[in-house]
């Protein structure tokens, strides 16, 4: 259940997700991706007659978001109002001051979210603190270091809040398979399907019109065979060639991914041939416990552990890394509540000692085989679809530490994030870090002005979590 309102506490000018009600009144508009959740009000009569209102009032996303959206007939009418911002570029956004008159400089930024197509981060950063908003996001253990946008020279940024995706934010969700290893269990078993004859065929059943992209891609260029799809979805990526070279309309290809609205057995295409169903998933396998990546429910029938949100122990590593002051949930997970969520989220940071309490952690879709991993990509494949070097430092750990984590070393079968953090703090060297414009230079040409507009409860501006310690993915995923 969603639970973020569209607004910032530190900058209610935004709206950020939520196009509707009083976030019409918003300066400024940010959509994080094409997912019908994070679009409620876009193709609302009332929020085009906002933009219309002034000149100045947009709404900012991402190249690919704009392509996405605009490819979608209810919107297609913003097109004069949307103004992409490139990744990883601060963009320097200009405000005017409700009571005061004046202009007030939020520097914004971009950053990579790896969920779905066009997916970003919102990095805010002016007189009210640095701010980062995730929207749907999947980050992998150990990459937040990497994130450049996120680090000044090689000191992580010290963000005043994070509003970060909870989707799993749950215990039962403590280790999701990243989709590198869930794309290789994929492949395998459609690739040994269709080599029993010609006359098989395979049908991806994928529950989201976007975010499926990357398992697409990789399927397509390990058996060499296009993926079917709707006319639509091949338009939407017209002005992506690294995905849309990979697809087809043309229905007597192998491999099927063409969308479903009911329950069936066959692609809704027509296909005719022996067909093998493959359904990504996440939720059945939590309810389910399933420890397995692939579950086979028929002869022809296969679940697969999938995900495009962060599980629970990469949401710990990540919140854990930036340790902000304020960190709030934009999702409630089934079964939870907003105050155990929140309290989650602040065990992230201060990492209180051990109560006594046991609790067992099992891992989704635990690969039983690992002889085989994916090889390199080229740079253009892993710029668009995540990839972003390794850390290049690892966090130093007090001998205190290590002996307090040999002493609780886990079962073999559970991840090691669970008894230790080791993730660096140390931002990573990379060549990414070369396209991030410099802030200090953006707010020197444009001066921040003085504003009064702060949020009375200075207690949310206390580390109230956790002592200061200075402890991506970029364009394609799904929702799940």
């Amino acid at each position: 259940m969603s639970y973020f309102s569209g607004k910032l506490v530190e900058y209610p000018e935004f709206s950020l997700d939520r196009f509707d009600e009083k976030n019409v009144e918003a300066q400024a508009f940010f959509l994080s991706h094409c997912h019908m959740d994070h679009m409620v009000g876009l193709d609302s009569e009332e929020f085009r007659a906002r933009l219309r209102s002034k000149d100045d009032v947009h709404l900012y996303c991402s190249p690919i978001t704009k392509d996405v959206l605009l490819s979608m007939k209810p919107y297609q009418s913003l097109e004069p109002h949307v103004v992409i911002i490139e990744v990883n570029c601060a963009t320097p956004i200009i405000l005017t001051h409700g009571l005061s008159g004046k202009e007030v400089v939020v520097v914004v930024t971009l950053i990579p979210a790896a969920h779905c197509p066009g997916s970003v981060m919102f990095l805010f950063e002016g007189m009210r603190g640095t701010v980062l908003y995730t929207g749907d996001f999947r980050v992998a253990r150990g990459k937040a270091s990497c994130i450049s946008a996120l680090h000044s020279a090689t000191q992580v940024k010290n963000i005043q809040s994070i509003y970060v995706d909870t989707t799993f934010c749950d215990p039962k969700l403590y280790h999701i398979p990243t989709r590198e290893v869930c794309v290789e269990a994929i492949g395998k078993l459609a690739e040994e399907w269709l080599s029993r004859s010609r006359h098989h065929i395979v049908w991806l059943e994928c529950k989201s019109k976007f975010g499926y992209e990357f398992l697409f891609v990789n399927i397509a260029q390990r058996l060499h065979i296009k993926i079917h799809v709707h006319e639509d979805k091949l338009q939407t990526f017209a002005n992506v060639p690294e995905i849309s070279q990979h697809l087809t309309t043309d229905i007597n290809t192998r491999v099927h991914a063409c969308p479903s609205f009911c329950k069936q057995s066959r692609p809704p295409c027509g296909a005719v041939g022996r067909v093998l169903t493959i359904k990504p998933t996440t939720m059945w396998f939590a309810m389910k416990s399933q420890e397995d990546l692939l579950v086979k429910i028929e002869d022809d029938f296969y679940r697969a552990c999938y995900s495009f949100h962060s599980s629970y122990s990469e949401l710990r590593d990540f919140v854990s890394y930036f340790n902000p002051v304020n960190v709030y949930p934009n999702v409630v997970p089934p079964g939870s509540t907003v105050k155990e969520v929140q309290e989650r989220l602040s065990s992230f940071c201060h990492h209180p000692k051990d109560r006594g309490e046991e609790i067992v952690l099992r891992p989704l879709g635990k690969v039983q085989q690992a002889d085989h991993f994916p090889s390199p990509q080229p740079d253009d494949f892993e710029s668009l679809f995540g990839g972003i070097p390794p850390p290049t430092h690892r966090k130093r750990v007090s001998r205190a530490a290590e002996k307090k984590d040999s002493e609780g070393s886990p079962p073999p079968t559970l991840p090691i994030a669970l008894h230790h953090q080791e993730n660096s703090r140390v931002a990573s060297t990379s060549p990414e870090s070369t396209h991030i414009n410099n802030v200090t230079a953006v707010l020197a040409k444009h001066p921040l002005s003085h504003d009064d507009d702060v949020p009375k409860n200075s207690s949310k501006y206390q580390r109230r979590l956790c002592k200061l310690e200075e402890h991506c993915p970029k364009l394609i995923d799904g929702c799940e």
